[in-house]
C-alpha cells in the first residue's frame, strides 16, 4: 500500500536549491570520477551547526575508498524529519558520493534522493519528501571533490514516526535504531528546510513493508502484508493449455493448498478467488477461461471448507498481468489463481524451521567462506567472488545482511556484471515486475530457505509499469551505477524477514548457496 504523507513548512525565501534534474554522463569506472559540470550550479550551503553529537559512527568503503559516516539524531517537527549524515574520508581515494548514493544504477545521484527512512515498528518505508515543483528536498550537490574535506549529507522525509528509525544509505550501509528527537527551534528548522529546497508544502510516499515466500516446487508463490495474504498458485500446473478442469494430480494440489490455508486464515474467513490469463487470444476468451478456473478452484475450497468459509471467485482475464513481456517464462508467470484471505494476528508465512530444505546442485559455501564462479558461459565472461560477511537481527521481526562482491577476473577489461545472480540478468519466475539490476546483479533474489520456502528480501510495491502490472522494489541495494573492473569489489547490505535462528541458509534459486551462515 502506498500512502503520501504531506506537511507544511513555514513560508520563506527559497535559497541554495538546484532543479534536481541532471542529464548523466556516461558511465565511468568505478575507478575514475565522473566529470561534473558546475556552471549554474549554486555551490553548497554552509554546513549546518549539529544539533547533538552523532548518534553513530560507522566506518564504510566503497571501491576502496573509505570514510566514515556520522549518523545525527533525526531532528522532528510534525510529521517533516531531518536527517543528517557528515561523511569524512578515511584514506585516499576518496568515496565519489553521486555514484555510491544511486539507487538507479544507470544514472548519478543529484544528491541524498535516494536515501530510504525505514520505520521497523509501523512496517513501511518512506521515500525522501519532495516540494511542490517534485524535487527532492535535501542536499543537491552531493559528491566528494579530491579534498581530505568531507560533506554533510541532509535529507527531509514526511512520516509519522515513534522515537527511532532506520536509513538505508545506497551502498553505503543500512543504519538501525537512529533516535528522533523534536526540534528546539522551529524557525531554524524551517530555515534549514528553505535552504533545501523545503518551503511551502513537501510530501513523501510511504509503502507498506511486505514478506515473500515461494515454494521450491515453483507451485505457489505467497506474499502477506500485515495480516493480508495473497497465495498465487501457477495455472500451468493446473490446467491443460486452454481448460479449465481440474485432473487428479492438480486437485491433490489445491487441496494440500486449503489445508496450509485453514493454518493461516482467520475463523470462517472470507476467500476470494481471482483467475488470470497470458495475452494470448482475444480478451472475450481470456476473460471467459479466467472466470472457469476460478471457478473450478472455488468448487475444492467449498467442498474442503467448513461452510462457515464465505469462498468468492472472479475473473481477470489479461487485464491484470503479474509481469510485463511476451516471452513464454513472462507468459506462464501471468498464468494463475491468487487467492486473498486474512491470517490470523499470531500467524506469519515465515516458518524458522530450516532442518529439512530440499538439495540444490549449485555452487556451495559454508559459513562467510567465499563462492568464486564465472558468470556466464562466454570465454570472456568475468570471473566473481560472492561471500555473506555478516547476518545481524535487528529485532525479532527483521534480519540484516551484508554481501561482499569482488571481481576477480575481468578478460574484457570492462563489466556491467548484469548476470551475477541469475542466468540472463533476469528470472520471470520470480512472477513479479523486479528490475533487472536488482535481479541480475542486485539483492532482490537473494533468499533465506525455509522448510516452508524461499523467504525473499523484505519488499513493497512501489508503482505500476506500462502493462498495469504491479512493479516491486526491495529494502536491499542494487548494483552500483558504472561499469566495473578487474579488482573492483563492493558491498550490498539487504534486509530479509527474520527466521529467528541461529544460522541460516542463503539461497540464490539455481545459482549458489551458502550454508550455516551464523546470526549475530
Amino acid at each position: 500500500m502506498k500512502i503520501w504523507t504531506s506537511v507544511l513548512i513555514g513560508a520563506l525565501v527559497l535559497a541554495g536549491c538546484s532543479s534536481g534534474d541532471e542529464t548523466p554522463p556516461p558511465a565511468p569506472t568505478q575507478n575514475e570520477s565522473p566529470s561534473l559540470d558546475t556552471e549554474g550550479t549554486p555551490s553548497p550551503t554552509e554546513e549546518p551547526e549539529k544539533p547533538r553529537d552523532p548518534a553513530q559512527t560507522v566506518d564504510v568503503e566503497f571501491f576502496g575508498a573509505q570514510a566514515r559516516l556520522s549518523i545525527y539524531p533525526i531532528e522532528r517537527s510534525g510529521e517533516a524529519l531531518l536527517a543528517d549524515i557528515e561523511v569524512e574520508p578515511t584514506g585516499a581515494p576518496t568515496i565519489d558520493l553521486k555514484s555510491a548514493l544511486s539507487r538507479q544504477t544507470t544514472a548519478f545521484a543529484s544528491g541524498a534522493e535516494d536515501l530510504r527512512l525505514v520505520d521497523r515498528e509501523a512496517g513501511r518505508v518512506v521515500l525522501a519528501a519532495q516540494n511542490a515543483q517534485l524535487q527532492p528536498v535535501g542536499t543537491k550537490f552531493a559528491r566528494f571533490d579530491a579534498t581530505e574535506e568531507g560533506q554533510t549529507l541532509s535529507i527531509l522525509f514526511s512520516a509519522q514516526v515513534g522515537d527511532s528509525v532506520d536509513l538505508h544509505v545506497p551502498n553505503l550501509g543500512y543504519i538501525a535504531d537512529i533516535p528522533v528527537y523534536d526540534t528546539e527551534d522551529p524557525a531554524d528548522f524551517d530555515r534549514r528546510l528553505s535552504e533545501l529546497g523545503g518551503s511551502g508544502d513537501v510530501s513523501s510516499e510511504s509503502f507498506e513493508l511486505g514478506v515473500r515466500s515461494a515454494g521450491y516446487d515453483e507451485f505457489s508463490d505467497v506474499r502477506q502484508e500485515d495480516n493480508e495474504i495473497n497465495w498465487t498458485i501457477s495455472a500451468d500446473v493446473l490446467f491443460d493449455f486452454g481448460e479449465h478442469k481440474l485432473d487428479g494430480m492438480a486437485k491433490k494440489a489445491v487441496e494440500e493448498t486449503i489445508s496450509e490455508i485453514k493454518d493461516l486464515a482467520v475463523d470462517d474467513a472470507e476467500i476470494h478467488l481471482i483467475g488470470h490469463t497470458d495475452d494470448q487470444g482475444s480478451a472475450a476468451f481470456n476473460q471467459d477461461l479466467s472466470e472457469r478456473r476460478a471457478a473450478s478452484v472455488r468448487k475444492i475450497f467449498e467442498e474442503k471448507l467448513p461452510a462457515s468459509y464465505t469462498v468468492t471467485s472472479e475473473g481477470k482475464g489479461k487485464t491484470e498481468p503479474a509481469v510485463e513481456g511476451t516471452s513464454e517464462d513472462a507468459r506462464a508467470a501471468n498464468r494463475r489463481v491468487e487467492i486473498l484471505f486474512t491470517a490470523k494476528e499470531t500467524e506469519s508465512i515465515i516458518s524458522g524451521e530450516a532442518d529439512n530444505i530440499p538439495d540444490a546442485d549449485v555452487l556451495t559455501a559454508s559459513g562467510n567462506d567465499q563462492i568464486v564462479f564465472k558468470t556466464g558461459p562466454a570465454d570472456d565472461s568475468p570471473t566473481a567472488g560472492v561471500a555473506i560477511r555478516s547476518l545481524r537481527e535487528l529485532d525479532e521481526n527483521y534480519l540484516l545482511g551484508l554481501v561482499e562482491v569482488e571481481l576477480i577476473e575481468v578478460p574484457a577489461g570492462q563489466t556491467i556484471l548484469s548476470e551475477l545472480f541469475v542466468k540472463g540478468g533476469l528470472d520471470w519466475k520470480i512472477g513479479r515486475s523486479l528490475s533487472p539490476y536488482l535481479q541480475g546483479d542486485g539483492t532482490g533474489l537473494l533468499t533465506i530457505a525455509t522448510n516452508g520456502g524461499r523467504v525473499y528480501p523484505l519488499e513493497y510495491i512501489s508503482g505500476k509499469n506500462s502493462s498495469g502490472a504491479d512493479t516491486y522494489d526491495v529494502l536491499g541495494d542494487a548494483k552500483p551505477v558504472g561499469v566495473l573492473t578487474e579488482g573492483d569489489h563492493f558491498y550490498l547490505s539487504v534486509v530479509w524477514p527474520n527466521p529467528g535462528a541461529d544460522s541460516v541458509t542463503i539461497d540464490v534459486p539455481d545459482r549458489m548457496r551458502f550454508t550455516d551462515v551464523p546470526v549475530e
